[in-house]
């Protein structure tokens, strides 16, 4: 019979028996820091798409197509220049819409109020990688918005670029 103060184990099995429970210690608290981690990637991404437009803050939403074609009627590319639809179509399209709409890229209408003044289109147009890398704010928003994608650098001049917003901004 064992007496109260005997050990029923012998210091190698006490051994296998502490690295064990260590073990499932360990795991734990990694599995605990993961969650920790998810759950804060949901807050920041869900902080992200809090910024959406309502419906009264897009004056442009919820009306007719035909209410918009008189805007789009007005579009006429200077003498001359390129073609803003056409660079659009050529460029863009694949990935944005001339909406309030997000596929791939975010929805374009109104996008000349949402972006920084001076020259941030440029740079963000033809070298976004660059500006991610800046850690600019506003395109760290528009990653985050488009679930972590990127758009890829165009090879527009300025000239380009502007005649693409000309023709965005006519609707």
């Amino acid at each position: 019979m064992i007496s109260s103060g005997q050990n029923l184990y012998s210091p190698l099995q006490r051994e296998v028996r502490y690295r064990h429970i260590i073990n499932r210690l360990g795991m734990m608290v990694a599995f605990l820091a993961f969650i920790i981690l998810a759950l804060i990637a949901m807050l920041v991404f869900r902080r992200a798409g809090a910024n959406e437009m309502t419906l009264s803050e897009n004056k442009n939403s919820g009306g007719n197509v035909s209410d918009m074609m008189p805007h789009a009627m007005n579009y006429k590319p200077e003498e001359g220049k390129p073609n803003g639809e056409q660079l659009f179509e050529q460029k863009c399209a694949s990935c944005h819409q001339v909406s309030t709409e997000n596929i791939t890229g975010p929805g374009l209408l109104g996008v000349s109020e949402r972006i920084p003044a001076g020259d941030w289109k440029y740079k963000w147009i033809t070298n976004p990688a660059a500006m991610r890398d800046q850690e600019d704010p506003y395109a760290l928003k528009i990653i985050a918005e488009s679930n972590g994608n990127m758009m890829t650098p165009q090879n527009l001049s300025d000239e380009e670029i502007d005649e693409i917003f000309r023709y965005i901004d006519a609707h």
